[in-house]
């Protein structure tokens, strides 16, 4: 049902999204996601697919209320340029991004 790749990126800290979450009273928000929100299930099925990755942001927060960080952090947004420009896949050298689960991804330490 993916044709072609779908990415996440995410960022648990973000505070405009709990915002929204709290408003709109659900549960949560796809920009919220974290490795152990997708089930064993979920992420074979999304590997399977070999279309899916999630990218989670787990850094310091660059703005007020941390939803604009992958415009104001240089790793964030050379890997989204970098992915949008050339549609480099995510642990290669030119998007050096670590393996946190089948599909879910995240910055390497500084």
């Amino acid at each position: 049902f993916v044709r072609n790749r779908l990415t996440i990126y995410a960022s648990p800290e973000d505070r405009a999204l709990k915002l929204s979450t709290f408003l709109f009273r659900s549960s949560h928000r796809v920009g919220q996601l974290q490795p152990g929100d997708l089930s064993a299930n979920t992420q074979e099925v999304f590997s399977t697919l070999g279309s899916v990755d999630a990218i989670v942001y787990d850094g310091e927060r660059t703005d007020k209320f941390g939803h604009s960080y992958f415009m104001s952090n240089p790793r964030v947004s050379a890997d989204l340029v970098e992915l949008v420009v050339n549609n480099t896949l995510p642990g290669t050298p030119r998007r050096p991004l670590i393996r946190t689960s089948k599909v879910t991804w995240a910055f390497p330490e500084s």
